[in-house]
């Protein structure tokens, strides 16, 4: 049996993740690779939402469904509902080659927008707070 040989037990992501760690990949490395792109949204997007970019509900991990309890989905419910000031923002930190005006941008896009769900809106903006920012002890 092959390296990269799988069993019928494993889902598709266990068989890429194995099939990239053979190749010599770093878990760091694979975790880049898979991360969600961030859009180029302009002004108007940002202004009056877009949700062209936001992840289907059915597809985000089931921590994100459950945003009541997700911290990243805590961050968006407090600046969804409260805002957040430059104290606030002082509470993510962008991940490494994230350009963070343009993510921050794509999060106020689907949060300002009157068409999804409320609870599809907060998960999918907690999944891509989590996909491009690191929360700080005080964020978490």
């Amino acid at each position: 049996m092959s390296k990269l040989a799988h069993s019928n037990d494993e889902t598709m992501e266990q068989i890429e993740t194995n099939n990239l760690k053979a190749e010599g990949y770093s878990d760091e490395q694979i975790a880049e690779l898979r991360r969600l792109p961030v859009p180029d949204l302009n002004g108007v997007d940002v202004a009056f939402g877009n949700i062209k970019h936001m992840p289907k509900y059915d597809t985000l991990p089931k921590e994100f469904q459950n945003y009541h309890s997700e911290p990243h989905c805590k961050f968006c419910a407090n600046w969804f509902y409260n805002g957040v000031d430059k104290e606030g923002m002082k509470q993510i930190v962008a991940k490494e080659g994230v350009d963070r005006s343009k993510a921050l941008n794509a999060i106020q896009a689907v949060l300002g927008s009157w068409e999804p769900k409320h609870e599809h809106k907060m998960a999918a903006c907690g999944y891509m707070l989590s996909q491009w920012f690191t929360l700080t002890k005080a964020g978490a």
